[in-house]
Formats: structure tokens, sequence, C-alpha cells
């Protein structure tokens, strides 16, 4: 497309009658005025398709976006792994280690209650370590064997009633 058209200053050939024009140019400024209106007009057609189709797929991927944020607050969201310890399960682990440790002092405390439970070290001290997560024991002191109550375990609970070691072990195959 021509913008700009400059005649130079010192030319030996003279200017035509009526000065420069498409037609002593001899360029179809209708025809190429016609090109240039209908090559915008696809373009921007395209441009708008393009435009809509890329605000439809950012509308899903947020719609998918919302829809798992709802699902994951609400709970309803399938999570791997095994099934999570409840609270009861998990006070009820608490209880025995609290009892372990008063009746056998802070050391092996896993291994007692793997022999009380006829569960694997390894399993206990997970179950110990969810318990501590939940809140029914209080951390662990390095360099020191024990644990205190979880802040859980301080307010009181009603299940805290009856906690010895024998009422614990009967439970030993729901935690």
């Amino acid at each position: 497309m021509i913008s700009e058209l400059k005649i130079n200053e010192h030319r030996n050939y003279p200017v035509p009658k009526g000065g420069i024009s498409s037609t002593t140019l001899r360029f179809p400024i209708g025809r190429l005025r016609a090109d240039i209106q209908r090559v915008l007009e696809l373009s921007i057609d395209t441009w708008l398709r393009e435009e809509q189709q890329a605000l439809n797929e950012l509308r899903a991927e947020t719609d998918d976006v919302a829809s798992f944020i709802d699902a994951f607050e609400s709970g309803d969201t399938a999570r791997r792994g095994r099934k999570p310890y409840s609270d009861g399960e998990l006070l009820g682990i608490a209880w025995m280690y609290l009892d372990v440790q008063r009746l056998h002092g802070a050391r092996r405390i896993a291994e007692e209650m793997a022999d009380l439970l006829g569960l694997t070290v390894s399993t206990v001290n997970k179950r110990i370590r969810r318990a501590t997560q939940a809140g029914f024991l209080g951390p662990a002191q390095q360099g020191r064997g024990g644990r205190m109550p979880g802040p859980l375990l301080d307010q009181g609970n009603a299940d805290a009633a009856d906690h010895s070691v024998d009422s614990n072990v009967v439970d030993a195959g729901a935690c």
C-alpha cells in the first residue's frame, strides 16, 4: 500500500497536467481499496472468532477450577490412600500412649503399644504421629522420651472417662 509519494525536485521530466492521479499512475485505486477492505473484514471476523473461542475456553477452565474449589472445600473430593483415622480412633491411641508412658516409662512406648495392639511398630508410630497432628498428643521434645497430652485432651473429652490400657486393647482392630 502506498502511504506517501515524493517526487524528486531535480527532475528532468514534467509533471503531468492536473497533477498525479490514479489514472496517470495507472493504479486501480478503487480495486485496491476494495481488496484492502475485504482483507480487513476477513481478518476482523477471524480475530473475533478466535477471541470468542479463547473466551469460551477460559470460561470452561474457570468453571472447572471453581467446581474443584467447591468440591475441595466441601470435602467431596476423592482422596488417595487409606481412609483417615476418626477422632475416636486417634483419641484411643492418645490415651493408650499416655497410659503406657505412665505405666512403663518414657522408653519404648511405641514397641509396648505394638505388642498390646498386635501391630507393627511402624504402624503404631504413624498413628501416634496422626494423633499428634490432630492435637490429641503434644509434640515430642528432642532428646526426651514421651509426650504430654495435646490441647484436645486438655479440654477434657467425654470419651475419656474410661481410658485404661485394657479397654484400648479391645479396640485394637478398630485403630
